[in-house]
């Protein structure tokens, strides 16, 4: 506890345990943070284990972080470029998702949109490139983001205003507390967005 405490006030460190995006989804993400299966995030569709319609999903877009890198193609980051292999490989990014859903966003970035987007997969709302997620999913969608940000030095996909309401305004609940300390056990760094969601000022 004493070291949670002190970290409220420091900086978001990056994970550094794991740089193969492959094993760490097997054998980490489905292996062992969801063994038990879940919820997926965009749906709340509950899983007991991953299947050909259930699938990973990455918060910030890894698209978004090879722009960042000028790193070249999916392939050509992969084998020239550890810090996009780390990354990627980062399961505070990573929630379970349904095949539909990542179809259906493509790489859309997360805004409010409002009555005036068009009805979308799982009651989200969407509009050109970007898409509104149902509110059970705001605070986690932008406590990743936060997380990725600034433990990776990456720019803000959406809205800084809109994630810190987000974040604050949709509080962590126990089971996303849980998910942060198993993460933890697992590549030996936490997300402190969730320890502490008012941290999100300091972002601005």
């Amino acid at each position: 506890m004493s070291l949670l405490l002190a970290a409220y006030g420091g900086h978001t460190e990056a994970q550094t345990r794991h740089t193969d995006p492959e094993k760490t989804l097997k054998e980490l993400f489905w292996g062992d943070l969801y063994a038990k299966g879940g919820t997926t995030l965009f749906c709340s569709q509950d899983f007991e284990k991953k299947s050909i319609t259930i699938k990973e999903g990455y918060i910030y877009e890894s698209s978004w972080i090879r722009e960042k890198l000028d790193c070249g193609t999916s392939s050509k980051c992969r084998t020239n470029a550890p810090d996009y292999r780390r990354m990627i490989s980062d399961m505070h990014n990573i929630f379970p998702s349904t095949m539909s859903f990542e179809l259906a966003r493509g790489s859309s970035r997360f805004a409010e949109i409002g009555a005036d987007g068009l009805a979308g997969e799982c009651e989200t709302r969407k509009a050109y490139g970007v898409i509104e997620p149902q509110d059970t999913a705001k605070g986690i969608i932008a406590r990743a983001t936060l997380y990725m940000m600034e433990a990776y030095k990456l720019p803000a996909p959406s809205s800084i205003d809109t994630l810190i309401d987000w974040c604050k305004r949709f509080p962590p609940d126990d089971a996303e507390k849980a998910r942060n300390n198993l993460i933890e056990k697992l590549q030996g760094n936490r997300n402190l967005f969730i320890d502490k969601p008012s941290r999100a000022d300091q972002m601005r």
